[in-house]
């Protein structure tokens, strides 16, 4: 097996962790734990929706909710806010990434929980008038996704793809349909049965490792898509955005995604956060080993890069994860010790560095969210924008 399925298999593994552990450290309702605590599998309500609002430094966003017919929610709404957890992991094209990857229009599927105490990122809407009564009325109060995955991640983890069973025109108005019959394992919470995606020149058709043509697609090939808004929206219809003809391009694209994916990892570094720290007593100038979880949800590469390395930097960061300037604020020293924790908890990667510090910074506290960066990794100063400001 080549390299990049490897890692895409287990890149696609970490996913299902996010639906398959259960660990001590666990809630068993919609809310998510403090931080410094994963949730239980199963915790959680999902949602689908067009993605038409996206903050990428802070991780946040907004989606239209979709996928039943909701005529009413479609005019009134203004669209569901929400905010990515620390530990939350984002899927595109079959390959991790961060939400600034993600296009604007593109239809994800989330799995969402009620914010953790004292994180008011997504502050409750307070209604101001009946007009404001009736739009807030959709507001689930589960605004923290733990995942985020545009269809292709989506119906692929799940084992579903699309028969393609030809292609319709409208006689009313011309518009074409793609009509598609879902095949192999049923994704649940998704889309099934025989679905009619509107499809037209502006639909971007991979073939292989080129852009391929409407006319390529004929009856009987298996495909993937990814879903994007269409005038019928309210009552459950979507318009083609991408299309996958073969295995060839869908690896293409995930290829693609994942050499973007590590490129932003190594400059901003991974996210974690501190599970323990314990002082040196020989040493009462405050020198310490600092134990960081790493979250899960990256490609799989970079924690084999950590697992192997024999020194790291601790940047102490924000639940948004941004970090202050890495090159003054970070300590870092020895690994002193690699755990492969048991079972581990959704949002986890189960790999914990115990990490000498020849200082314990302020932000090196049980919970406290960091980034790990190795020395393999290319110097850089994150932009003032992405840092955090004192």
């Amino acid at each position: 097996m080549s390299a990049f399925l490897i890692n895409r298999c287990l890149a696609l593994a970490v996913a299902l962790m996010l639906a398959a552990m259960v660990s001590r450290k666990a809630v068993a309702d919609d809310k998510a734990p403090p931080y410094g605590t994963f949730p239980q599998a199963g915790a959680g309500v999902q949602l689908m929706g067009e993605l038409i609002e996206v903050d990428p430094i802070n991780r946040r966003g907004r989606l239209r909710p979709g996928g039943d017919v909701a005529p009413d929610r479609y005019n009134r709404f203004l669209g569901q806010p929400f905010a990515m957890l620390p530990y939350g992991a984002v899927y595109y094209h079959g390959a991790p990434a961060e939400l600034r990857d993600i296009p604007p229009g593109t239809v994800l599927h989330g799995l969402f929980l009620e914010p953790p105490d004292g994180d008011n990122s997504v502050p409750r809407p307070v209604p101001k008038d009946k007009v404001d009564e009736q739009r807030l009325k959709y507001v689930i109060p589960q605004t923290h996704a733990v995942l985020l995955e545009d269809d292709l991640s989506f119906y692929r983890r799940h084992g579903q793809a699309w028969k393609v069973e030809g292609i319709e025109t409208s006689e009313n108005d011309g518009r074409q349909f793609l009509v598609v019959t879902a095949v192999g394992k049923a994704a649940p919470g998704g889309l099934a049965g025989e679905q009619k995606f509107c499809i037209d020149r502006s639909s971007r058709v991979w073939k292989g490792k080129a852009f391929a043509s409407l006319e390529d697609i004929q009856p009987g090939q298996v495909v993937q898509v990814n879903l994007t808004w269409d005038p019928n929206w309210g009552y459950g219809k979507f318009h083609v955005l991408e299309l996958w003809l073969d295995e060839q391009a869908i690896e293409v694209a995930a290829e693609t995604q994942r050499q973007t994916h590590l490129r932003y990892q190594r400059y901003h570094w991974l996210p974690g956060w501190v599970d323990q720290v314990t002082y040196d007593p020989k040493r009462p100038n405050g020198s310490g080993t600092v134990s960081v979880t790493l979250f899960s949800g990256l490609d799989a590469s970079l924690y084999e890069e950590v697992v192997s390395a024999r020194s790291a930097q601790i940047a102490m960061a924000e639940p948004t994860l941004r970090t202050w300037r890495k090159d003054r604020d970070a300590e870092g020293g020895r690994i002193v010790k690699v755990n492969r924790l048991p079972d581990p908890p959704p949002g986890s990667s189960g790999i914990q560095l115990e990490v000498e510090v020849r200082y314990v910074l302020a932000g090196y506290r049980t919970g406290g969210i960091v980034r790990v960066g190795l020395s393999s990794f290319p110097a850089s100063v994150n932009p003032p924008e992405e840092r955090v400001n004192d």
